[in-house]
């Protein structure tokens, strides 16, 4: 018996391991499927798409052209930081990632990266896809290439997900990455304060739907993602990488249009006018936070007229009233105290206990300070919950002692 044989013999016998089969060729059919190209570097080879969108394209009822205006205070308030004062948005990046696992971490591929960027006045969208895990080294390459022409940032959900995800794989890698920017703005952030008060499901899908009013037709969830890959992977099925391709296409055309669409929000009066309630206050709240209290007050105003919620009207005039009284307008505050008083069905404590503190320390009327507290007490007293609102009858009841004590000496 010859050693060819026997080497044979033995991996028969499952002693040694068969020789590894060679890797099937990659189909090359899927890069004219996709409209796409092979690009090759010193890594490696993947692949990658391109598509431009024109000057007066429109996704949804948004033209992405309006994003060419944008004033850096505006992102600095979406942003609720500073570092993004001189944001400009040819100097900015689109970024969505396509990976194998929905919960991170190092066991996790980024196998699809979008990115989208101003030149000129279009709007360039370039996909990144690597076709096998052997091809991962190569994208990074030209992807960190590229993104070190931009300071700024654009993610939905990028500083949870995306970008730890590509650093990660960065580290792994060995390469040295472009992730540092001078400034990121998460767009998840800035919806869920804006939009979350009515919309409530604030996934980049449904804002699509519910504020752009873009309506996916063939549109793959993002559960199903990782799966579709794995067939890719195991079987070379083509059409559910292409919903794949065109879902991340979809996302970062639409950060691009929710990032216009929330800066002319804040730039244009007259927009507002034309906004839901419910998002008139979020906002009203959001400048209230950002001690701008001039469009705070004008926001929580308009929510509050608009609204034929009573939840909401009571919340828009509590905040009026915090307002009024951190600006120390105490007669603007008494009013809209009073307001609450008047219009609001049921029991709220805040206003009571606001105009009684108004009227001991500021009018010096112990009378009506004394009837407020009188008049809470008792409905504290008819609440169910005893428990909770044990400490909040002794503190109101110092305070009646208080001014019975006042009343006594002015008499």
């Amino acid at each position: 018996m010859d050693l060819q044989e026997r080497l044979q013999s033995l991996a028969s016998l499952g002693l040694i391991k068969a020789e590894k089969k060679a890797r099937p060729q990659k189909d090359s059919s899927l890069v004219d499927y996709l409209n796409g190209e092979v690009v090759c570097n010193s890594a490696g080879e993947y692949m990658q798409l391109q598509k431009t969108y024109g000057v007066s394209y429109r996704q949804g009822n948004v033209c992405l052209s309006d994003l060419t205006g944008v004033e850096g205070k505006t992102v600095c308030f979406l942003s609720a930081t500073q570092n993004l004062q001189r944001f400009e948005v040819k100097k900015t990046i689109f970024l969505d990632t396509e990976t194998t696992g929905l919960a991170g971490g190092s066991g996790t591929y980024p196998f699809l990266v979008g990115i989208g960027y101003f030149e000129t006045d279009n709007f360039v969208l370039r996909q990144y896809f690597m076709r096998d895990y052997g091809e991962e080294r190569a994208l990074l390459h030209d992807l960190s290439e590229h993104l070190e022409n931009y300071p700024y940032i654009v993610t939905y959900n990028g500083k949870g997900y995306d970008l730890p995800i590509l650093k990660t794989r960065y580290i792994l890698n060995r390469i040295k990455s472009s992730l540092e920017f001078d400034g990121h703005l998460d767009l998840l952030f800035s919806a869920r304060r804006i939009w979350k008060q009515r919309v409530k499901d604030c996934s980049l899908s449904n804002l699509e739907n519910r504020i752009l009013g873009v309506e996916r037709e063939f549109d793959i969830p993002s559960y199903l993602i990782p799966q579709a890959y794995f067939e890719f992977l195991r079987s070379g099925e083509k059409e559910k990488i292409k919903l794949i391709v065109e879902h991340n296409a979809n996302d970062i055309v639409s950060m691009a249009a929710l990032l216009a669409h929330l800066c002319q929000l804040l730039e244009d009066p007259n927009k507002l006018e034309e906004i839901y309630p419910e998002d008139l206050f979020s906002l009203g709240k959001s400048y209230y936070y950002a001690q701008q209290f001039d469009r705070a007050c004008w926001c929580l105003e308009k929510a509050s007229d608009k609204s034929k919620n009573e939840e909401l009207f009571l919340q828009s005039q509590l905040y009026l009233g915090r307002l009024f009284k951190r600006m120390a307008e105490w007669l603007k505050a008494e009013k809209v105290w009073l307001r609450v008083l008047q219009d609001y069905s049921r029991f709220s404590l805040e206003p009571y206990l606001e105009l009684a503190k108004f009227y001991e320390h500021r009018a010096r009327d112990y009378s009506r300070a004394l009837a407020l507290v009188e008049k809470a007490i008792d409905n504290l007293s008819a609440s169910i919950n005893k428990q909770v609102n044990y400490g909040l009858e002794q503190s109101l009841n110092y305070r009646k002692q208080r001014l019975l004590r006042k009343l006594g000496r002015r008499a």
